[in-house]
């Protein structure tokens, strides 16, 4: 799974992303970017669960701009989780959130959009959930509440719009700290181990009417072959 945070304003988008891949076992299989940047829409792209669904989209379908990126998501979606799924067992399917930031021509506002895929176990279908757009900061997962405690906030997202952008960016490691120190289960199998549910590093990208750019701005010490977050890596070990 992915931690993803989105803070959209009047002057744009920031999208905090984490990035690693690990198999069932927490065990760190990969690290690497989770977004694909489309400037010439503009947006951003993104896929939470099944992370290489957003490379698979931006390969196998074209738009004309953001509007025309979101009356697509669906069925390019659909195309996209459908291929994905090649690559898992009929006892391991896939399950993809994904996430579309951009400027909206049509609605005149940055805009964020979330559509889940996920598959039927009894057909094999690809089932999808409505397209949801949010406003104002939204992030999947959220950490509990003795996490929060521990970074010295009470759960509330502590981060404020009009924040210089050092502290939004400090404010925002606050909460993937947190997210990350809430051990969930890993997936969705039965009897699925609890671990870390974020990690890598934390890249923060930005999108306005000037373009987009990219920055990592926080790492933890994953290593590949070691299980995210075991106390060799913590300790640098």
């Amino acid at each position: 799974m992915s931690a993803f945070l989105c803070l959209i304003d009047d002057q744009g988008i920031r999208f905090f992303s984490d990035a690693i891949g690990y198999d069932d076992d927490g065990v760190v299989l990969h690290l690497g970017s989770k977004v694909e940047l489309r400037p010439d829409l503009p947006a951003i792209i993104g896929a939470r669960g099944s992370a290489e669904t957003s490379k698979i989209l931006t390969h196998i379908a074209s738009w004309r701009d953001f509007d025309h990126l979101v009356s697509s998501i669906e069925k390019d979606g659909r195309r996209a989780f459908d291929i994905a799924r090649m690559n898992r067992t009929s006892d391991d399917p896939p399950y993809a959130q994904i996430w579309i930031a951009g400027w909206s021509t049509e609605r005149e506002r940055y805009c964020l959009f979330v559509i889940d895929f996920s598959i039927d176990r009894e057909t094999g279908d690809v089932l999808s959930e409505p397209l949801t757009e949010y406003e104002g900061i939204f992030h999947q997962p959220g950490p509990n509440e003795e996490a929060c405690r521990r970074q010295g906030w009470d759960g509330g997202v502590p981060i404020v719009k009009q924040s210089p952008p050092e502290r939004t960016a400090s404010d925002v490691i606050r909460v993937f700290e947190a997210i990350r120190d809430t051990r969930n289960e890993l997936h969705h199998l039965p009897n699925a181990p609890k671990g870390v549910r974020c990690g890598g590093w934390l890249q923060m990208t930005v999108l306005t009417h000037v373009g987009i750019w990219t920055q990592v701005i926080h790492r933890w010490p994953d290593a590949i072959g070691e299980v995210a977050g075991s106390a060799s890596a913590e300790s640098g070990g």
